[in-house]
């Protein structure tokens, strides 16, 4: 993707985006209070439990994680305009990702497990018009492999959340410090 192509994806998603350009300053999780005794299981050994996840600003962390995904696609040339996305999900990541390829006009495929709840699966399914969710109950194949498969021909593209090294340093760069900073 030439400079020109970055600039008009940039400003076409402006409004959209604009919130997650800079995700080091959208809080993006929260770490509740100590558990009351009660519901800590472990109390007698001081032990103190906190829940991580409490949405901050985002609707979820793994907005960040979508972010990565699609960003490093188009700045390494595998994403463009006619490229078809592909991600293997359970929820939040390929509902993240189906939103951002929405705002960028691309198109995008969640590959779920026919046993993700339904509302779940319609939260993708309502995204878009070119959002489309595949529910694969093929025991030979897991959707992992299968959105592999399909990312791997010419025209597709799988981020594939569960290998990406964009994932690990997302999380690194702007999940991790947040949870640090409220332990």
């Amino acid at each position: 993707m030439n400079e020109t192509q970055e600039l008009e994806i940039m400003e076409l998603t402006q409004p959209f985006l604009q919130k997650i350009q800079n995700p080091s300053t959208m809080r993006l999780v929260r770490v509740s209070r100590i558990f009351p005794p009660e519901l800590n299981p472990f109390v007698a050994e001081g032990v103190e439990i906190r829940a991580a996840g409490v949405p901050g600003e985002a609707q979820h962390s793994k907005w960040i994680i979508a972010r990565a995904a699609i960003g490093q696609g188009i700045a390494t040339g595998l994403i463009n305009r006619d490229t078809h996305i592909i991600e293997a999900t359970s929820g939040n990541t390929g509902e993240s990702m189906a939103k951002i390829c929405n705002a960028l006009d691309l198109s995008f495929t969640a590959v779920m497990s026919s046993d993700v709840p339904n509302d779940k699966i319609d939260a993708i399914r309502t995204i878009g018009r070119r959002t489309k969710v595949h529910l694969l109950s093929d025991a030979t194949e897991t959707t992992v492999a299968y959105a592999r498969r399909l990312g791997g021909q010419d025209g597709w593209y799988n981020p594939c959340q569960y290998d990406g090294e964009w994932n690990y340093q997302a999380h690194r760069k702007h999940l991790a410090p947040q949870l640090r900073a409220q332990a």
